[in-house]
């Protein structure tokens, strides 16, 4: 709230006015700085309590980020054709099996 002294009309005092019109500005700049910074608060206090009730979630919200950071080029949110999943498990276990039989040979 603003202070109005005595002896000071703010249709007679253009200075008085301009000080009046200043401090309402500086406390809306006040305001909202204050709203941003609570709502940064409130953020970085929802990752802390949801960290400590599902960490394992927590550990993967934080992987997806920073693959998302890292992957300039996209490569990651491209859809995969389920044929080449196929494939490539296929591949993958041929390789693992021949591994593991010229271990035990």
């Amino acid at each position: 709230m603003v202070h109005v002294e005595e002896g000071h009309n703010v249709c007679t005092d253009p200075d008085f006015a301009i000080r009046i019109i200043t401090q309402n500005s500086l406390l809306c700049e006040l305001v909202r700085k204050r709203e941003r910074l609570k709502a940064e608060h409130t953020r970085v206090w929802e990752r802390c309590v949801m960290h400590a009730l599902r960490p394992a979630r927590a550990a993967l919200h934080k992987l997806l980020r920073l693959l998302r950071q890292r992957d300039t080029s996209d490569v990651f949110t491209e859809p995969v054709d389920l044929n080449e999943i196929l494939e490539l498990s296929a591949v993958a276990l041929e390789t693992t099996e021949g591994v593991l039989v010229s271990q035990v040979t």
